[in-house]
């Protein structure tokens, strides 16, 4: 069986090319693809997906509903789950000129910028409108936008070129966004946290809460937007470009239909390791600092004093998470090196 050829008239348009056409990887793409792009994506999803319930309770009508904000987040595990699987099969499907995960980050664009203003620009109506109206755009965001662009931005390190040592460079810079952005949370919780103190000493604190959450959220929604656009127009999928222009069909790999990967897959014990391993690691990082943190820091630290500095519970979270993230970002830069000196399988054992 021989793979299709890419089709469709719109991907052969010059404008959507790459910015990218050296053969090596290049220092804008570094910079441009695999750092500050992402940098700006990661950002507005780390806020979105750590303290959107946070911006929640600032409805005092919604937390009176008790196990509503509690119940959201879990009950949307499971569209997540399947969107995630969707479109992990689109990836696999996907052939196009611009390759095969390029598209999706290109149309991850626009989903950004809309689910993370429409999360935060809440209508005035009714309670019941508004729980809608919370429960449907936090689906936008985190079981569509968030899942075409996940899925396709960790695909971009593997798809970029055969050489180790370039793809080894590419990986470790590619994984510093994801720190970094986390180092941007205080910085906003504290401009937030100011507009609160002001406005409860003017009486409309909730109003202007809401409001500076709406302004902060609708920037990083546009700056997630810019994000995309620089992604994909300063990355190349050189491994695609190769097996989409190789000439010679004989040699083309056959098409593997999804259900006999996954029961490849699932017939090796590995797999499975791999697998166990990774919920309980993503289970960690959850715990750590997703929205089931959020919740534990309010219901254990409403109001603590550290150093002298009185800190709500969202203080409390974003000081661990900056804690948190500085020895991270550290290790980044010194994983890659001693990766290479012992061996991968050995570094991950150890």
């Amino acid at each position: 069986m021989t793979k299709k050829k890419p089709k469709g008239r719109f991907w052969s348009l010059p404008v959507l090319n790459s910015r990218t056409s050296r053969e090596k990887v290049t220092l804008p793409e570094m910079i441009f693809g695999y750092f500050l792009g992402p940098l700006l994506v990661l950002a507005m999803t780390s806020v979105v997906s750590t303290y959107y319930l946070t911006f929640y309770r600032t409805y005092d009508d919604v937390v009176a509903q008790g196990r509503f904000l509690v119940l959201l987040p879990l009950i949307s595990v499971i569209p997540m789950a399947l969107a995630n699987i969707a479109v992990g099969i689109l990836l696999g499907k996907t052939k196009t000129r611009q390759g095969k995960a390029r598209p999706f980050i290109l149309a991850a664009g626009p989903l950004l910028l809309v689910s993370g203003t429409v999360m935060f620009v809440i209508p005035y109506f009714s309670l019941g409108f508004r729980m809608v109206w919370m429960a449907v755009t936090y689906n936008l965001f985190a079981a569509l936008a968030n899942p075409v662009y996940a899925n396709s931005h960790y695909l971009m390190v593997s798809l970029s070129t055969r050489d180790l040592d370039q793809r080894g460079k590419l990986s470790v810079v590619a994984n510093i966004p994801a720190v970094a952005g986390n180092g941007l949370v205080p910085a906003v919780l504290s401009w937030i946290k100011s507009g609160e103190t002001i406005g409860m000493e003017m009486g409309v604190g909730q109003q202007i809460v809401q409001n500076r959450w709406q302004a902060v959220m609708m920037l990083f929604a546009v700056a997630a937007f810019v994000g995309c656009l620089l992604e994909y127009l300063f990355t190349r999928e050189r491994i695609t470009e190769e097996d989409i222009g190789e000439q010679d069909t004989e040699n083309r790999s056959e098409i593997i239909p999804t259900g006999r990967q996954l029961k490849a897959a699932a017939s090796d014990r590995y797999w499975w390791i791999i697998m166990i391993f990774y919920f309980l690691y993503q289970a960690g990082v959850m715990f750590k600092g997703g929205y089931v943190f959020n919740i534990f820091c309010n219901d254990f630290f409403p109001s603590v004093t550290v150093f002298g500095q009185n800190l709500n519970a969202e203080g409390v979270q974003s000081l661990m998470a900056l804690i948190g993230g500085i020895p991270l970002a550290a290790g980044m830069l010194f994983a890659w090196p001693v990766a290479n000196r012992i061996g991968k399988r050995n570094f991950v054992l150890l």
